[in-house]
């Protein structure tokens, strides 16, 4: 049996995607887990499809998934260690109600704020799927010449119209993001709808030391402005 764990609380074309995949299974060979509130959320967003060909089966899934305990009351909105304990916290009892039902698996899209979501499934459920439909924490890449400390600082340059310790802090923060991410989706079976994603996850390679060195600077350059030297 394949457990889906839906983590969306709104329809965009990402959703819609997955959603009109979904209802294609054999309904006897799946089930639909989905945080009560995020479930309300989704209901009402589907006035969007009411159109659409699939609308009725679409309305069918969901109103037939699972319902889970509100995501939203036990993960703090304050962000910080506490808020990513509750969402691991929140993975492991995903996990655990799979479990319960007998799954074999658990499949879930990617969204952005379920990152240790996935890391509480994966340290609680043997075997895990995530679906990424856009490059994570990166996105797109406008700029792609160079090493990948080059290509995450013109990047973020381009999009965010920064200079001088700005840039490079907001290229530290988006390069550790991402050593978690890809630290975190470790033994992690993913799925991508486009071998544009892989690719730019290749080309912005996390280098640790490099890493480490930009962490140094980042801290050690205010300090040498500060003192006077």
């Amino acid at each position: 049996m394949l457990c889906i764990y839906m983590p969306f609380w709104g329809i965009a074309g990402s959703e819609i995607r997955v959603l009109k995949t979904i209802i294609r299974f054999p309904k006897d060979e799946y089930l639909m887990f989905i945080p009560i509130d995020y479930k309300a959320s989704l209901i009402k967003s589907l006035v969007y499809l009411e159109k659409d060909r699939d609308f009725r089966k679409i309305n069918e899934a969901i109103n037939d998934t699972i319902e889970l305990k509100p995501i939203n009351n036990t993960t703090p909105r304050v962000r910080g260690i506490a808020s990513r304990y509750a969402s691991y916290k929140y993975g492991r009892y995903v996990a655990y109600t799979a479990k319960r039902y007998g799954c074999e698996m658990v499949y879930m899209p990617y969204v952005g704020n379920q990152t240790y979501v996935i890391l509480g499934l994966k340290s609680s459920f043997p075997k895990v799927s995530v679906l990424i439909q856009n490059t994570p924490i990166i996105e797109t890449l406008v700029f792609e010449e160079g090493d990948p400390l080059t290509i995450m600082i013109n990047n973020t340059r381009l999009r965010e119209g920064k200079s001088g310790l700005k840039l490079l802090g907001s290229s530290l923060i988006k390069f550790t993001k991402l050593f978690m991410w890809r630290f975190i989706t470790t033994n992690v079976n993913l799925l991508t709808v486009s071998k544009s994603i892989p690719y730019e996850l290749n080309k912005v390679g996390v280098n640790v030391e490099k890493l480490l060195i930009l962490v140094l600077v980042l801290i050690l350059v205010p300090l040498v402005v500060l003192i006077g030297f």
